[in-house]
């Protein structure tokens, strides 16, 4: 019996321990660009330091990272401007993975109305730089000026 206990809490620990996610909060770009998240890679040297009220989660084994953050009209035009814009159909095959417990994770934008439509109140745009083998994709809202941004390996 007591050989069960040690397997089962040994399974539950290995669980726990390969799914490890944190969050920060950083009040604009600047500060998040300056942080010791970015030094170890977690932020991309291109993040906008224009951003501000960035939520950001990453996952330490997958390297996924994702982030949701405003930026002004002007801003938020001269960054999507290294991103290529994304079709509806391409769109529809993008296996977004959602961060876990993130209740800030594309608010906003999935459409409430008709109930059974899951369109996304937002245009897409994608990015990979030939010098990294991760993806960017952006979701920029119709509705304010938040910005959802997910990069995979």
């Amino acid at each position: 019996m007591k050989k069960t206990y040690i397997i089962i809490s040994f399974v539950c620990l290995i669980i726990v321990a390969c799914s490890e996610q944190r969050t920060e909060y950083f009040i604009n770009g600047t500060e998040a660009q300056r942080s010791t998240t970015a030094k170890h890679g977690w932020i991309p040297e291109w993040f906008p330091t224009a951003a501000k009220e960035i939520q950001m989660q990453y996952d330490i084994d997958t390297n996924y990272r994702w982030f949701r953050f405003k930026l002004d009209k002007e801003a938020r035009n001269s960054f999507i401007r290294i991103f290529q814009p994304v079709s509806w159909d391409e769109a529809k095959n993008i296996k977004a993975r959602a961060p876990r417990s993130a209740k800030w994770w594309f608010e906003g934008l999935i459409q409430a109305q008709p109930a059974n439509d899951s369109a996304l109140n937002a245009d897409i745009y994608i990015r990979n730089d030939i010098r990294t083998p991760e993806k960017a994709y952006l979701a920029v809202s119709k509705t304010d000026d938040s910005i959802f941004l997910w990069i995979e390996r």
